[in-house]
């Protein structure tokens, strides 16, 4: 089975580790048309291949008094059980879904197709549903051809002067440790726009003792053009540098590690850092269902309608109060320029 480059590098990373990244989510509709396991295979079958209808478990479940059945999918897939793990109940018209899928074969705007097609199989031609799916893992599999063909650049790599991973300092508001309980802290919703919010939260990890040590923040970039819809794993990794430098190269470091040693030391620092910000699409699931995390800290700037945003952030906090009157000081500062909704 054909996979991008950023697909292989997960595989590469989860074979090394033995858990398996996973991507999630749980969703509801109602409808009185009849979904059945065939039709769930299906949606596999054109989405990806044969190989992975026949590693896949889907379920269809009578029992909704266990209500750990996300949680359920999810270790199906990291435990490296299954591909795709899919448990789904209806009664009365009402759908209730949970599914989860290996990360190297998809990423959350895969996720949404493929949620999409199981609602659309209600009131749409199952041939045009499969059609649908089936171009979109051809467009996949034109990226890969993209990527197999096109030509090696290194535009920065002699301009990096400090590629180290971030720290998260020991005594600061967003001091973590595996050992105490994961929590998201949200900000109040903000009237800007996500650039505008993005250079302020640089400006506040300058300050508050949050950055211990490093320059290299781990981030992600959705390499789809607008308006591409495609089932296939094409998020990649890209740095931020909280110093200085910029990243301007046009795909992910994880193609950019095979031109030089330079990016792939930067592949790691960003594998190797503490803080992540999320430039990709927003992951499905509110952050306390999550069934993994790859970086103790994480940020997201979500989107909550044209112009409205807030950001949140999430960790294994020593001091959950610390991290979020640290957080409230970045929507202070956005408040002081009239963005507070």
């Amino acid at each position: 089975m054909e996979l991008s480059v950023e697909a292989r590098s997960i595989v590469a990373k989860d074979l090394l580790s033995g858990l398996f990244t996973e991507v999630s989510k749980d969703f509801f509709f109602i409808s009185d048309v009849k979904i059945t396991e065939s039709d769930l295979k299906e949606v596999i079958l054109n989405s990806w291949n044969e190989i992975v209808v026949k590693n896949s478990l889907i379920e269809c479940i009578g029992d909704t008094t266990n209500t750990e059945y996300l949680s359920i999918v999810q270790n199906d897939v990291i435990q490296g059980k299954t591909l795709i793990s899919i448990r789904f109940h209806s009664e009365n018209d009402k759908y209730q879904f949970y599914i989860a899928v290996n990360h190297a074969l998809a990423d959350e705007d895969s996720l949404n197709e493929i949620s999409s097609a199981i609602i659309d199989l209600t009131y749409l031609s199952k041939s045009k549903v499969f059609q649908r799916l089936s171009d979109q893992r051809l467009a996949y599999r034109n990226y890969i051809y993209q990527q197999k063909n096109a030509k090696n650049t290194s535009l920065l790599a002699s301009d990096i002067t400090d590629s180290a991973p971030i720290v998260i300092s020991k005594t600061g508001p967003l001091s973590w440790d595996n050992t105490c309980n994961r929590s998201c802290i949200s900000s109040p919703k903000i009237l800007a726009s996500k650039h505008q919010v993005y250079e302020a939260i640089i400006n506040w990890l300058h300050g508050e003792d949050i950055i211990e040590e490093g320059n290299v923040i781990c981030s992600s970039h959705n390499w789809r053009c607008d308006g591409e819809k495609t089932i296939g794993m094409q998020t990649g990794l890209v740095p931020i540098f909280l110093r200085g430098d910029s990243f301007h190269e046009d795909t992910s470091l994880e193609k950019l590690e095979k031109v030089n040693e330079v990016y792939k030391k930067l592949l790691n620092s960003c594998r190797g850092s503490e803080l992540f910000i999320n430039g990709a699409t927003s992951r499905s699931l509110e952050p306390s269902k999550k069934g993994s995390w790859l970086f103790p800290v994480g940020i997201e700037i979500k989107s909550i309608s044209k112009g409205v945003v807030e950001v949140l952030l999430e960790g294994c906090f020593r001091d959950t109060l610390k991290a979020k009157n640290s957080l409230n000081k970045l929507g202070s500062y956005l408040s002081d320029r009239g963005n507070y909704v």
